[in-house]
């Protein structure tokens, strides 16, 4: 029982690190604190991590729970490549 709840806790930060390293706050375009993340997954009912299920899977699912509780937008970059045409060829 003690295992299976450390590797659940381990599970949990790493799914906690996803979310810090992919999803901003909307108003701000900042990171979001990892103890408001962690406030907000304790708000959550019924809330299952499973330890041996990927972290993207389950923290893509917990980020559309999560929402309610905390507005979270995906952290997206725009970039501009410009080859000139004598490297393109």
């Amino acid at each position: 029982v003690a295992e299976r709840r450390k590797k659940t806790e381990e599970k949990q930060n790493q799914i906690v690190n996803f979310v810090v390293k992919n999803f901003v706050e909307p108003r701000t375009n900042r990171n979001i604190p990892r103890e408001r993340i962690l406030n907000a997954l304790e708000q959550i009912k019924g809330l299952k991590i499973d330890p041996f299920r990927s972290t993207e899977t389950q923290a893509l699912e917990l980020v559309k729970k999560v929402r309610d509780v905390l507005p979270l937008t995906k952290n997206e970059m725009e970039a501009v490549v410009e080859i000139p045409l004598a490297l393109a060829a």
